[in-house]
């Protein structure tokens, strides 16, 4: 029982720091932007957006949902980035397959296994 509570522990946190990793794969630099410029309210947008994507990591499978920006400009250049983050995530946790799954409404899918 202990040792299920410490493994489902384990992987929640492997979870979580994917998901950080990913989303500063995704996210844009706004360091150094005008504030009050359009390039920095755009980046701002897309930003979060992707700051609601999620990664779940278990024993045998992985999962990555990514938030799909609804300006076509955001969405080309998310579509060029993801699934190469979204790989080389599943790759350093160890998991080799990964698919891309049907896209829903609002979120792009990839789920993997070992």
């Amino acid at each position: 029982m202990m040792s299920e509570l410490i493994a489902n522990l384990k992987y929640k946190v492997r979870s979580i720091k994917a998901s950080c990793r990913l989303i500063k794969l995704l996210e844009i630099d706004t360091t150094g932007m005008n504030k009050e410029g359009k390039e920095y309210l755009q980046a701002y947008k897309y930003n979060s957006y992707i700051r609601k994507s999620r990664v779940k990591i278990t024993s045998s499978s992985f999962e990555a949902k990514i938030r799909k920006p609804e300006s076509l400009e955001q969405l080309r250049r998310l579509k060029k980035d993801y699934q190469e983050a979204v790989k080389e995530i599943a790759q350093i946790n160890g998991f080799h397959s990964v698919s891309v799954d049907l896209p829903d409404k609002y979120y792009y899918k990839m789920i993997g296994s070992n």
